[in-house]
């Protein structure tokens, strides 16, 4: 996924599920549950640099449509070629 214009949110894209008992992935982007719970998810991604510029990404969850408070995170690359690893782990009812 590359992030084409600054300031601008993109969808975060699945290539799988894990797990997918009581859940459904749509259009790679979108989770479904069919039960009522707290659910436990996990993300695992790397940021890769294509300038010798700083640059800042910011994560964060939207749930129905609504940006969840307090849930971002910002990660930044250093240096043209280099990679920041995001590793995430959260709860959601």
């Amino acid at each position: 996924q590359t992030a084409a214009v600054i300031n601008t949110a993109y969808d975060v894209t699945y290539n799988n599920v894990y797990f997918e008992n009581e859940l459904t992935l749509t259009n790679n982007k979108e989770i479904y549950v069919t039960r009522s719970g707290i659910y436990n998810f996990q993300l695992s991604a790397q940021l890769k640099s294509s300038s010798a510029s700083d640059k800042t990404a910011e994560i964060w969850i939207n749930r129905d449509g609504t940006d969840v408070g307090y849930s971002a995170h910002a990660y930044t690359v250093h240096d043209n070629g280099a990679y920041v690893a995001i590793n995430w782990n959260f709860n959601i009812d």
